[in-house]
């Protein structure tokens, strides 16, 4: 709301029940980068870059 101060509580509500879980939109997504402080950023980076150029 401090975002979007022009919003109730109830637009926001509203906005976040129609949001997925976190689970639908990884299963939705080609990649997924774990920001979960477990998992090295930068190796996933630099294996996604390794993904990608092997497309070009």
């Amino acid at each position: 709301m401090r975002r979007d101060p022009h919003r109730t509580e109830a637009d926001v509500a509203a906005i976040m029940a129609r949001q997925m879980n976190e689970e639908e939109k990884q299963s939705r997504a080609d990649y997924v980068v774990h920001n979960d402080g477990q998992q090295l950023l930068i190796t996933q980076v630099l294996e996604l870059d390794h993904v990608f150029r092997k497309g070009l």
